[in-house]
């Protein structure tokens, strides 16, 4: 199919005209049209600014952009990367999951607990808790480029989907911090609980979710008030959480401690009724360290550790999403403390703080493929990019760019619309939308979120 548009800008008038598409997609018409709108607008104002000129000229040549974007064929994806917390050795430890090698190691603060990665930007944000701080890396060049202090003992962290803020959970002191990722600085601190451990915050990015691991709770914050709005009882203490992808349930990994160990199970709760619905019961002695989503959305997996000469097990164990059944999927000589998942579904990555060592599980037949070593007590690991997603304009998180963005994109560059409607269309972070960046979205309307800041041309 051939894709014609013609347009034409007059500069001595500054007045702005499109001429009617030929053969043009859906998409694309939809866009133009929103487009369009704008351009009569101006039009009858017989006389545009400057400033709207250059806007509809930025626009023009985003449009011919995304004509020229719809014969690009997907673009490839760069080999991930896992980044692993040693809180024994103050790094962390840049692991090559296409090679099952430790390729780097950078110097963080005291004692790094926790690593969150941003799925719009190239940055990775890490707990120190022994000197209260938020270290930040940059996985272009693996370099910190930002320390940021925070309250006393920062331990669990967790990001939003537009990567514009950071959420850090502090269990001695009944507090969350909120970092402003454009400043690297703390501007707001709120009260939950007594004790908040583990955060969670929903795909959609309208709620997190805080474990308070001696009220037996769950407390849900709004983020767009930054305040509590539901605590859901989860009857035991709950060490770990994860959403589901669509957002309908939240997996909560609970413990009773009873003499020297406990139980354990997974409390799975329905997020828009706060019902607890019934989940699956881990084995006894077994407590769950860890809880996660798989990338599709198709399984958890949660992270165990057990006291084995009493029928505990040391592993992990899948959940299907359907029936919420358990599977033990293989059985670790030392005690896992965190638990990743490959994006492709296919691997699981376990820390163990005891050997110093990753070690690699293949999901279908519960094998280990491999085993890594790290750091001094690796305690937590995330599973990034080596050249992160772009996704710029990708409001939601669900790594599509929809025409819905892209118009709101456009109405924000003529200056009708806010920045905060869209602030993942700011890739840079320098308070506007450019046309750059609204050409790098295109593109990741056409072939979904990419591992290259490249726009298509």
């Amino acid at each position: 199919m051939t894709l014609v548009t013609t347009r034409s800008i007059d500069k001595r008038s500054h007045s702005y005209r499109i001429l009617k598409p030929r053969r043009i997609s859906g998409p694309c018409n939809d866009l133009i049209k929103a487009c369009d709108q704008s351009a009569r607008s101006f039009n009858r104002r017989r006389r545009a600014t400057a400033r709207e000129f250059r806007a509809i000229s930025n626009l023009a040549r985003a449009l011919a952009a995304l004509a020229a974007a719809l014969f690009l064929t997907r673009i490839a994806k760069a080999e991930p990367l896992a980044y692993v917390a040693n809180q024994g050795s103050n790094s962390v430890s840049v692991v090559d999951i296409a090679n099952n090698s430790t390729i780097a190691t950078i110097a963080v603060g005291v004692q790094p607990v926790r690593v969150a990665a941003s799925t719009v930007n190239p940055l990775l944000y890490v707990t120190n808790f022994r000197s209260d701080t938020v270290s930040v890396i940059d996985t272009a060049t693996e370099a910190v480029t930002a320390t940021i202090p925070t309250l006393a003992n920062p331990l669990d962290v967790a990001l939003t989907p537009d990567g514009a803020r950071v959420y850090v959970s502090h269990p001695n002191d009944g507090a969350l911090s909120i970092i402003d990722t454009r400043s690297n600085t703390v501007y707001g601190t709120i009260p939950v609980g007594i004790t908040p451990t583990a955060i969670a915050i929903s795909p959609a990015g309208g709620f997190a979710y805080v474990a308070d691991f001696r009220l037996h709770s769950v407390y849900r914050l709004n983020i767009a008030t930054d305040t509590i709005d539901k605590t859901i009882e989860v009857g035991r203490d709950p060490t770990s959480i994860a959403i589901s992808s669509d957002g309908a349930r939240a997996y909560i990994g609970v413990g009773l401690v009873l003499g020297n160990f406990g139980s354990g199970s997974i409390v799975v709760v329905d997020t828009e009724t706060s019902e607890v619905l019934s989940g699956p019961v881990l084995p006894p002695n077994t407590l769950p360290v860890s809880v996660v989503i798989a990338p599709s959305g198709a399984f958890a997996a949660v992270a165990t550790t057990g006291l084995s000469e009493l029928g505990g097990v040391s592993g992990v164990f899948t959940i299907a999403m359907d029936t919420t059944s358990l599977r033990e999927l293989t059985t670790l000589q030392s005690a896992p403390t965190a638990i990743a998942i490959s994006e492709s579904g296919e691997f699981a990555y376990l820390t163990s703080a005891n050997t110093n060592n990753v070690y690699v599980v293949e999901i279908a037949t519960g094998a280990t493929a491999a085993t890594i070593p790290v750091g001094d007590s690796p305690s937590d690991i995330a599973v990034v990019r080596s050249t992160p997603l772009t996704c710029v304009g990708d409001h939601n998180n669900d790594r599509w760019v929809t025409i819905d963005e892209l118009v709101t994109m456009a109405s924000i560059v003529l200056g009708n619309s806010p920045l905060r409607d869209c602030l993942a269309g700011d890739a840079d972070h320098n308070e506007e939308i450019t046309v750059d960046e609204l050409m790098s979205a295109v593109g990741a309307a056409l072939t979904g979120c990419f591992a290259s800041t490249d726009i298509p041309s």
